[in-house]
């Protein structure tokens, strides 16, 4: 299935903005249909969001896209730094929901060259 970015900002909260800052970033693909709007599939819906949930943890699109080209990631050992860091903030997250690392492999890195 197909959705645009109005499917989006409507059932993820995501703008038309930050979807471009993530495509800037080269963390989900540019994909237009044939009148030229923007689309997403659904492990593009997964992979945004990860990504929003990445960004809430207090990482940058920046550290994700590190994250996405590294297929030795670790992700364990990152996070818990980043709850460290988030912790002496000030800033907490109490816990990571079981099974959240369960399908990280739709976060990767997308070539746009």
């Amino acid at each position: 299935m197909e959705y645009g970015a109005k499917w989006i900002r409507e059932n993820l909260g995501i703008s038309r903005d930050e979807l471009r800052s993530y495509e800037k970033a080269g963390l989900i693909p540019i994909k237009k249909d044939g009148c030229f709007y923007r689309t997403y599939n659904d492990n593009e819906i997964e992979r945004i969001w990860y990504i929003r949930v990445f960004k809430g943890m207090g990482y940058t699109l920046k550290e994700l896209r590190e994250i996405a080209e590294n297929d030795d990631f670790d992700y364990g050992p990152t996070i818990e730094d980043k709850i460290k860091e988030l912790d002496l903030s000030g800033n907490k997250i109490t816990e990571i929901p079981e099974g959240f690392f369960d399908n990280m492999t739709n976060l990767e890195y997308v070539d746009l060259n």
